[in-house]
């Protein structure tokens, strides 16, 4: 209970409110959870975005890079562990080397299973094939049938065939690999004209306040060069050039950016977006981002609806009207809001409608 006439402090709030909702008991489950996880039948990004979620209940455990970078590996395949092999001072640097990797063993491992299978059909049919004795035929010369000799005592001129026009054999001459496409309809927000299939909003990514665009036309995931140069975000070159066709003219990019954070509400996803200049829009989120976390837009109610692959939990983001952009969405789970436990206890701050910071899940009052 608070003290008649006592402001607490945001460090007294903090410790209430955490001893309140999230209890002791809570952050030792999830400590737990963090030390015994192994990446299993995941996938590289699946045990990454898992490592990522429980690592804040154990921040004691992951104080600097070199030491996340070493929990991580520990927790990886044994096959992967020992393609790996050495020691990574960066966290980033070791996510990057086991996505080529598990990419390369699971090219090899195609390849393999493709050889096995061409050698089990070719035993297979060569143990149905019988020998049958078959006589020396008589054969035709040129146009005439000859008798009383076999093809290989005639003397005759054998005749040359030529090439078969229809089945010959196609030489053509080797391409070298193709550069790659995508696509992009709206690079800023005063490109986007009403009631297209898009919602935007501000959201937290890697710390920072940011907008972002929800595209269902937009192939692939992109980032602002110029936010990802403001915000010190580390470029890395792409394994193919990508020709984007875009408003105006089309941009060519061979640049992305690995591993950032993006959240919602107590939720955390992870974007790998390609980089595009003079793109005035912060994030865009394209088809291949919205695919892989199940996301669905109702552009009547403006909600998009996210299943979080390391919870399971189903969250509804309910966005703002793109004439009017703020810098906070109105993110809750399944659950109305109304339900939640922390809005229950507070009436008197919780009013009759609410906004969420993504980040710190701070609720802040119309």
């Amino acid at each position: 209970m608070r003290r008649a006439g006592h402001e607490p402090t945001r460090e007294e709030f903090s410790r209430a409110f955490r001893a309140h909702y999230i209890p002791d008991s809570l952050v030792e489950q999830k400590k737990r959870e963090f030390r015994e996880l192994k990446q299993g039948n995941k996938t590289v990004m699946q045990y990454v975005q898992a490592f990522i979620h429980l690592s804040q209940y154990a921040p004691e455990d992951v104080r600097d890079d070199p030491s996340r970078a070493a929990r991580l590996l520990s927790g990886f395949d044994p096959t992967l562990q020992t393609h790996l092999g050495r020691r990574y001072q960066s966290f980033t640097d070791l996510v990057d080397t086991a996505l080529d990797m598990e990419n390369r063993l699971r090219v090899a491992n195609e390849d393999q299973r493709r050889k096995r299978q061409a050698n089990t059909s070719a035993a297979g049919s060569s143990q149905k094939q019988k020998a049958v004795y078959r006589p020396p035929q008589q054969h035709y010369q040129q146009s005439r049938f000859v008798t009383g000799h076999f093809s290989r005592d005639c003397r005759a001129p054998r005749r040359i065939q030529g090439p078969n026009p229809a089945g010959g054999s196609q030489q053509g001459k080797q391409k070298g690999p193709a550069q790659k496409t995508g696509r992009v309809h709206y690079i800023h927000m005063e490109q986007i004209p009403a009631g297209v299939p898009v919602l935007a909003g501000t959201f937290i990514i890697n710390g920072h306040p940011t907008v972002v665009l929800f595209d269902s036309g937009a192939t692939h995931t992109f980032i602002s060069k110029t936010y990802a140069q403001r915000h010190g975000l580390k470029m890395y070159k792409l394994r193919d050039n990508y020709h984007i066709t875009a408003p105006g003219s089309p941009i060519d990019t061979s640049l992305g950016v690995r591993f950032l954070k993006f959240e919602i509400g107590m939720e955390s996803f992870i974007i790998n977006p390609m980089v595009l200049p003079h793109q005035g829009i912060d994030v865009i989120l394209g088809m291949n981002w919205m695919t892989e976390n199940n996301a669905v837009l109702d552009i009547g109610s403006r909600t998009i609806q996210l299943r979080s692959r390391v919870s399971g939990k189903v969250i509804r983001v309910h966005m703002p009207d793109m004439k009017h952009m703020v810098a906070a969405v109105n993110a809750t789970e399944v659950d109305e809001i109304r339900k939640i436990p922390v809005v229950c206890d507070f009436p008197d701050v919780f009013r009759r409608s609410f906004r969420v910071y993504p980040r710190t899940g701070m609720w802040n009052s119309a």
